[in-house]
């Protein structure tokens, strides 16, 4: 380092003498011994020059410090007080002609507070780097406990991880008995069902074989005529028992007298007028139909591998709306919006008579959608067989509320249906039973529901 090393003096080195430099002239920035010091004092320009020692030169010597001008090379003697910057004579004559002469000031007038000033800047900078130190000790604190807490929310990850495990394999094994008793309960009504199937087709058979030999038998006209009359009673009684084995599934209003019913797998509508008991139509269908709602003198019907069709009373298509049915199984209808409820995506959707899908919802809150209802403003209310809920869904379908829970007593509710004129909600349950609930407008036009 240039600190180590011996600084010559200025002149005798000019001379081609070498002498090592007692004192510092921060003025000419060179060196002078004992004896060149003496000259350089004895001149009068020069009297005014700071000389100080090599002791205190050596304190900043590493620290440049520039005394002439970088765009002139000329000696900064004047300082600019409107720009507050040190300059030259050139300079002044140049980029500072338009400051006023008394803001043109000596560079030792300028210099006469120097040593306050540069106490002023080293306070200046103390409190900066206390100011530093705090930031860096808070930064150094915020970093270790950053390394804390991501160990306690790591923790908290993993403790969250294990209480859902618990939580989803309890959920696991109580959705698995719920399944096994439900598939006890179905196999062994199927099974029974099937055995009855099997005994009527048996007597049925032998009801046969007996008209059989009365008919090519030697028996009298009257013995055939009672025969015949007596098994035809038998056979009615058979049919009648067959019919009650076809469930409906879903059945819609059509006017006061009259419902239109689907039978799911049987494939067929029927229309039926519920003052005459023989009074039925049927409609057949080209695939399974399921969900059924009437408006307007029309049906729509869910038909698997067909989509929504819409069709007259008389079975006639007008329209089919081709959307994928698979898990669709219940709709309602407006004066101009299809509605249907998707349980293997937990969605409900509305969609217009063309089958234009004007939005679709679903919330974490409702699952396993099955029936739904319309009321006069095209709110829709639905029901989550799974999440034991009861939702109504504004006719945007963004916003939302839960009317009634399983903590109001649902319990696998599968349908549902509003009253428009009497503002009553229907609820039906798997098991067979129903309730009624008063719905309540409230003036921010949210729904309540009461039970009745």
């Amino acid at each position: 380092m240039a600190s180590l090393l011996n600084v010559q003096c200025g002149t005798c080195k000019f001379d081609g003498r070498t002498n090592n430099a007692k004192l510092w002239c921060t003025n000419c920035e060179e060196g002078f011994c004992e004896e060149c010091e003496k000259s350089h004092k004895s001149m009068k320009v020069l009297r005014q020059h700071t000389m100080i020692s090599m002791e205190d030169y050596r304190k900043f010597e590493d620290i440049t410090i520039k005394m002439n001008c970088e765009m002139h090379g000329k000696k900064l003697d004047l300082y600019c007080k409107a720009h507050e910057m040190a300059v030259c004579v050139t300079c002044i004559a140049s980029e500072h002609k338009s400051c006023f002469s008394s803001d043109i000031i000596s560079i030792e007038k300028a210099s006469t507070r120097a040593k306050q000033s540069a106490g002023d800047l080293e306070d200046l900078i103390s409190r900066t780097l206390e100011n530093f130190k705090y930031f860096i000790n808070n930064r150094e604190i915020a970093l270790e406990n950053l390394d804390k807490d991501e160990q306690t929310i790591r923790k908290m990850i993993k403790d969250t991880r294990l209480n859902l495990n618990e939580y989803l394999n309890e959920l696991e094994r109580k959705l698995l008995l719920d399944l096994r008793s439900k598939h006890a309960n179905c196999q062994s009504q199927y099974s029974k069902s099937l055995s009855q199937l099997n005994q009527k087709r048996i007597e049925i058979e032998n009801l046969k074989e007996q008209i059989i030999k009365i008919k090519h038998s030697a028996s009298s006209d009257i013995q055939v005529f009672l025969g015949t009359h007596q098994f035809n009673k038998a056979i009615t009684e058979q049919i009648g028992s067959l019919k009650e084995d076809i469930r409906p599934y879903d059945l819609a209003a059509v006017d006061t007298d009259r419902i239109v019913v689907s039978y799911g797998v049987s494939k067929y509508l029927e229309i039926i007028n519920t003052n005459k008991e023989n009074e039925r139509k049927k409609v057949e269908c080209s695939d399974d139909c399921w969900g059924i709602s009437y408006q307007d003198q029309k049906m729509c019907v869910i038909v698997d591998h067909q989509g929504i069709v819409i069709m007259d009373l008389e079975g006639k298509i007008s329209t089919i709306i081709d959307i994928d049915v698979t898990h669709v199984l219940y709709l309602s209808t407006s004066i101009d919006r299809i509605y249907y409820t998707n349980f293997h995506n937990s969605t409900v959707h509305c969609c217009s008579m063309t089958g234009q899908e004007l939005w679709a919802f679903k919330n974490r809150s409702m699952t396993y959608q099955r029936g739904l209802s319309v009321d006069s403003s095209q709110n829709v209310f639905v029901v989550g067989l799974m999440s034991n809920n009861l939702t109504v869904i504004r006719n945007d379908g963004v916003e939302s509320k839960i009317l009634l829970t399983d903590r109001d007593g649902l319990d696998c509710p599968y349908t549902v249906h509003y009253n428009k004129l009497k503002k009553i909600v229907c609820l039906g349950y798997t098991e067979g039973s129903v309730a009624l609930y008063d719905v309540l407008e409230k003036e921010t036009e949210h729904k309540e529901a009461n039970a009745v």
